[in-house]
């Protein structure tokens, strides 16, 4: 019986530019591949992600997700979406890329009982080298929210 594994990302673009081969090897193994992430509402070079996605053969999953806001409101209906996603991929892996993406996934996966969950941290990003202090107070924060997630997860890779 195949296995469902689901990516998760803050974007389309970054799933066609960096993530294309790896949902082909994963479905040469033998997985049904999702993809859940936000729909792009604008092409990049003439391509549509969301088509691409599909094109790929994995199964796109729209999720509602800003990937810079901070507005409580839209981060609950993120964090709803993506339980959404879940229940329709119904996965026995999650792969989770970007910030956001990592830190909710794996909370609802933790949440879900899902144990094969794998996080891919692509950079630290502007919050963490930035000095202000809202950034200094929001990296605070991040750093909170991933140990709570991470500490789920069965492996998580660093980039940069």
């Amino acid at each position: 019986m195949r296995e469902n594994i689901l990516l998760v990302a803050n974007s389309g673009f970054t799933i066609i530019n960096f993530r294309s081969e790896f949902i082909t090897d994963l479905q040469d193994k033998g997985f049904w591949v999702y993809v859940a992430c936000p729909e792009d509402l604008g092409l990049m070079n003439g391509i549509n992600p969301q088509d691409e996605i599909k094109k790929l053969g994995a199964i796109f999953l729209p999720i509602k997700l800003i990937r810079n806001g901070l507005n409580p409101f839209n981060e609950l209906i993120s964090v709803i979406s993506i339980f959404k996603a879940l229940h329709a991929a119904k996965p026995k892996i999650v792969v989770n890329y970007t910030i956001k993406p990592t830190i909710y996934s794996s909370l609802a996966c933790k949440i879900l009982r899902i144990k094969e969950v794998f996080s891919n941290i692509t950079g630290i990003g502007y919050v963490f080298t930035s000095m202000s202090f809202k950034s200094k107070l929001i990296s605070a924060l991040i750093r909170i929210q991933y140990r709570l997630a991470l500490g789920s997860n069965k492996k998580v890779f660093f980039q940069n």
